[in-house]
């Protein structure tokens, strides 16, 4: 029987392992993986925090010998994903064990074969969970970390202190402050547990310290980079953030860590939409069914168990209910952006948390049933492969094995650009794919590719302008900020429609121009015969509109990138006049940028010349509608 439940978990884990890796993007996800792709093959600085763990185990994964860079890169989520399953394995390993010389459990006993395997099925075919490993982000990596931690307090709690696991917890915090800062969230969880051995822990706490210390020396990786020209994402030109605020995220002003942390205590009406907010996301993961066994796990463990539940309910409080107060208190309705960028990477930890306590409440239950010698061992397996079903509906629902459309759309950008051209960009997407093509796969380097994070700026980060002494003599306005003579040229092209908002809108408008727009200056008669003369028609032939149609995930900001590619071939089809008009396509929507909407009009007349383009147009909306993002309540 032990050598079966053995090979049972073998043939599992590398089920997972098969499934996770098939899923995979080919070359470049969305979002932030861009970015910490690029970040990690120049061993440089992400966006703050930094996140220099990652970029380093990144640079160490680049030296694999096989497929692309991104790709390779892409294997370290999957990879700390199953290292975190393993670790799951264990600490329900640990609690079934955990009281067995009161009898409660016999070490080899069914129970402790069956529901540890349950545990790692609910978490790794949880949506969130799924998504995370595929998806290109450190969230497993910190997962990781924090269940390395549970499993060492929970060690503690079992034996007895032992001061080489204070300074392994004390390493471990330490080090995680160079990934995602919440995974500090344990140190309430291990200080609890710390009480209970006060006067061990005093005496060993000095020399923790200077291990938290040896751990957080990860940092000085961004100190160092920072006074090299290594690439950096929150550099400016001629300006550099100092080593704090990259750690503490001043970067992003009201999202800065000191700013978060203080919104603790703002209202109890932001606390209860926050616990709303998160309690959708354990129905989204696992269903309102299971809260029943969640509770009766918790009361399991508080009756059998009460230090050990004060560690672990301390521990999910701080990812669940705290974590959720200090970033996901604000409206989810309709928004995929709340859903996806906070919601559905930030609870991991608590996610695990809430399948450890979910595991024991089906074993209690099982216990109270245990006179039905059939059925209390039944329940548990149908459990199991009930779990099994959600691995193929997981892949056809948000695998990104087929999602080139990042990889595409930021080709696609650079293609039409006209030789010697400045490019501007704004926004995670349209950005750090944009440095992946240029700087990794050194693609279009006669293209100067400056970069703003917020809408209303002109501080340009010119990362995609390297190497420096060659782009300053090629582009010396852009190293001087004239904008205004690189208009006149006829070289600026930027990702960004103006509004009364925009520094440039007194002086100049734009033109859509394929997937960007061409700035012209109002003053200037020259600047709009030249728009004039563009043939943008001829451009259709970078464009590749099969990635938008056939991408095959659920990912929001695919379909956000998607939908603006379909404007593209709008504006192909409102340059065309053809010879027999049929008719007259009108839009007026906005396109976001951040928290400002700058409105998009266009008209198209419609007729056997253009309307292929129309056609296109309508068949990438329908394909990339955000209804059809798993997380939208």
């Amino acid at each position: 029987m032990r050598i079966q439940a053995e090979l049972f978990a073998i043939i599992l884990f590398s089920s997972l392992i098969i499934i996770y890796l098939f899923s995979l993007n080919p070359i470049l996800p969305s979002g932030d993986a861009g970015g910490l792709i690029t970040a990690s093959y120049f061993l440089g600085i992400a966006h703050s925090p930094g996140y220099p763990l990652y970029s380093e185990l990144g640079k160490l994964i680049t030296f694999l010998p096989f497929s692309n860079i991104g790709f390779r890169i892409s294997l370290l989520p999957p990879l700390f994903s199953i290292l975190s399953l393993l670790m799951l394995y264990h600490i329900i390993k640990e609690l079934f064990s955990f009281n067995e010389r009161e009898g409660l459990i016999k070490k080899e006993s069914f129970y402790l074969k069956i529901f540890p395997l349950m545990g790692i099925l609910f978490l790794g075919v949880s949506y969130s969970f799924y998504f995370q490993t595929i998806i290109g982000k450190f969230y497993p990596l910190n997962l990781f970390l924090v269940t390395l931690l549970t499993f060492l307090g929970m060690k503690v709690l079992k034996e007895g202190f032992d001061r080489r696991y204070a300074y392994l917890c004390a390493f471990l915090l330490g080090i995680s402050t160079g990934l995602h800062h919440t995974a500090l969230f344990m140190t309430l969880p291990l200080a609890i547990v710390a009480l209970f051995y006060f006067k061990p822990f005093l005496r060993a706490l000095p020399l923790s310290l200077i291990f938290f210390l040896i751990g957080f020396s990860i940092n000085l990786h961004i100190y160092l980079r920072n006074l090299k020209d290594a690439f950096a994402v929150v550099r400016k030109e001629g300006f550099a953030l100092n080593f704090m605020d990259i750690i503490l995220r001043k970067f992003y002003r009201e999202g800065e860590s000191l700013r978060v942390l203080t919104s603790a205590f703002s209202t109890m009406e932001d606390l209860l939409s926050a616990s709303k907010n998160f309690l959708y996301m354990i129905d989204a993961n696992f269903g309102y069914i299971t809260l029943l066994f969640f509770i009766l796990g918790a009361f399991h463990i508080l009756r059998t168990k009460g230090k050990l539940f004060l560690f672990l309910f301390s521990a999910f409080l701080m990812f669940s209910f705290v974590l959720s107060k200090l970033t996901f208190s604000g409206s989810i309705e309709g928004n995929e952006g709340m859903l996806y960028i906070v919601g559905n990477q930030y609870f991991l930890p608590a996610f695990c948390f809430y399948v450890i306590f979910f595991v024991a409440g089906i074993y209690f239950l099982t216990e109270k049933i245990k006179k039905f010698k059939l059925l209390h061992r039944v329940i548990p397996l149908l459990f199991v492969f009930l779990t099994l079903i959600f691995i193929p509906m997981r892949y056809t629902q948000t695998s990104q094995a087929n999602n080139w459309s990042l990889y595409y759309y930021s080709k696609d950008l650079l293609s039409t650009m006209p030789i010697s051209a400045v490019l501007n960009t704004y926004g995670d997407n349209k950005s750090f794919d944009t440095w992946y093509l240029k700087l990794v796969g050194r693609y279009r380097d006669d293209v100067c590719h400056t970069v703003v994070f917020r809408y209303e700026s002109l501080d340009w980060n010119l990362e995609g302008c390297k190497p420096q002494k060659l782009y300053e003599a090629l582009f010396p306005e852009v190293y001087k900020r004239d904008i205004i003579a690189l208009i006149k040229e006829g070289r600026y092209f930027s990702t960004i429609g103006l509004n009364e908002i925009h520094p440039l809108h007194e002086v100049a408008h734009t033109k859509p121009y394929v997937l960007s727009y061409f700035y012209i200056l109002k003053e200037s008669g020259l600047q709009k015969e030249k728009i004039n003369s563009l043939e943008v028609v001829s451009l259709e032939k970078f464009l590749t509109p099969s990635y938008c149609l056939t991408h095959g995930t659920d990912d929001p900001l695919t379909f956000a990138q998607c939908r603006f590619v379909a404007l593209a071939y709008l504006n192909i089809a409102s340059s065309i006049i053809p010879k027999k008009p049929e008719g007259v396509f009108r839009l007026d929507t906005t396109i976001r940028y951040g928290s400002i909407q700058e409105p998009y009009r266009v008209n198209v007349i419609i007729g056997k010349e253009n309307e292929k383009y129309l056609e296109l147009y309508e068949r990438i909306i329908n394909y990339n509608d955000r209804r059809k993002a798993f997380l939208l309540p």
